[in-house]
């Protein structure tokens, strides 16, 4: 039930004497400023629900996670909206991870009218486990549910600019363009065979990197930053 588990963070809250408002489905507020965002899923089996509490986060690296780049991906998604947001630790030192993880069992407790209880460490197989990890984990199920996006790339080296533009589907790019002023014009063209085909990794791609006849150094330099860029 949505209104109820927003309600659950909600009062989680209230215990540290925060008054709380939901705004819109999936966001939380105090004075007027997001601490909390959330998402959900229902299924004819179980009902999930996964989301965010501020506490005492860096809000310098969160705004630089959150800003444009030009190195940008366009997705066919829909894009987050963006809100002043808040440090719950801001309104009452006292609390903590610890803390709010108690408030919330509490908060839960009193909204649905059962005693939360650990999860006892023999409730999961660890066969069963370890092949959901192995599953989940695996680049084929990751990038494979990708829709279609492109991913742009525009970096400056010490031989000249290089900028990518790669098409890619289901986790693999589909085609490469690659433009550059840099004097090897054959190196160039040969980045756009190499590539296309390829998985969508930083691994893949900077091993992808051909060598350049004219100035083989200039390899090392596109790979490393592939690898670092991606």
């Amino acid at each position: 039930d949505v209104t109820r588990q927003t309600e659950v963070i909600r009062l989680a809250v209230k215990a540290f004497g925060i008054d709380a408002i939901q705004s819109g489905r999936n966001d939380i507020l105090a004075k007027e400023r997001k601490f909390s965002g959330n998402a959900f899923h229902r299924t004819a089996d179980v009902s999930l629900h996964h989301g965010t509490i501020l506490i005492s986060s860096d809000l310098s690296k969160l705004s630089s996670f959150l800003a444009p780049s030009p190195e940008k991906l366009e997705a066919k998604g829909v894009e987050s909206v963006r809100a002043r947001v808040l440090n719950l630790c801001e309104l009452n030192s006292d609390i903590t991870p610890v803390a709010m993880r108690g408030a919330l069992l509490l908060a839960f407790a009193k909204i649905y009218g059962v005693i939360p209880k650990p999860l006892p460490s023999d409730a999961i197989d660890p066969a069963c486990l370890d092949a959901l990890t192995k599953q989940y984990a695996a680049e084929d199920w990751r990038l494979g549910r990708l829709s279609a996006f492109t991913y742009e790339l525009r970096h400056r080296f010490s031989f000249g600019e290089l900028e990518f533009l790669l098409e890619v589907s289901d986790g693999m790019v589909k085609t490469a363009h690659v433009h550059s002023d840099a004097m090897d014009a054959d190196w160039v063209e040969a980045m756009k065979a190499a590539f296309a085909g390829r998985p969508f990794s930083a691994t893949e791609l900077a091993e992808a990197v051909p060598d350049s006849l004219q100035e083989p150094e200039n390899r090392k330099e596109v790979a490393d930053y592939l690898r670092s860029a991606l």
